[in-house]
């Protein structure tokens, strides 16, 4: 019994002289197995694909929400989207329709949670017909500056004379 614990410890302090898996050429010229590079190659490539991802920065979110003036919905108009501070890669400005009150402005547009945007609203009574109808608006262009919700979600605006 003795003798088998010597040569477990005999084991254990030999050198190995095999590799299962080889990292880099070897003193005989050999190259590493093609499956091992191309599978090292592809963990990188999706370590390298996550990692932005992953970061604490600005999410893109989608807003809803409904535009009002006087205490009633904007029967048409638009609401314009801008960045107080615009950050390198982000869309400018984000424009919607609004329709009977309501606007959506899809996570694809570029507005990111949490950031101050100046918003601007312009509405009217009717929807314009044809080119030559003169639809007046309800109000001038309003703007205002406020923050989008961080994950999104409702943003109300009321339009103030």
């Amino acid at each position: 019994m003795k003798k088998s614990r010597e040569n477990d410890v005999d084991n254990l302090r030999r050198p190995r002289t095999e590799c299962l898996i080889s990292t880099g050429p070897s003193n005989q010229g050999d190259s590493p197995p093609f499956q091992w590079n191309v599978s090292l190659f592809i963990g990188w490539l999706f370590i390298a694909m996550i990692l932005p991802g992953c970061g604490g920065g600005p999410r893109p979110v989608e807003l809803t929400g409904i535009v009002t003036f006087q205490g009633k919905p904007v029967p048409h108009g638009f609401i314009t989207f801008t960045p107080v501070k615009p950050e390198a890669g982000n869309v400018v400005r984000v424009v919607s329709r609004v329709q009977d009150g309501k606007y959506v402005a899809a996570r694809g547009q570029g507005i990111t949670g949490g950031q101050e945007y100046q918003v601007e609203v312009g509405g009217f009574p009717r929807a314009q017909k044809s080119e030559e109808d003169q639809v007046s608006p309800l109000f001038p262009v309003w703007s205002t500056s406020l923050m989008t919700p961080e994950r999104g979600g409702d943003l109300n605006v009321d339009v103030k004379p």
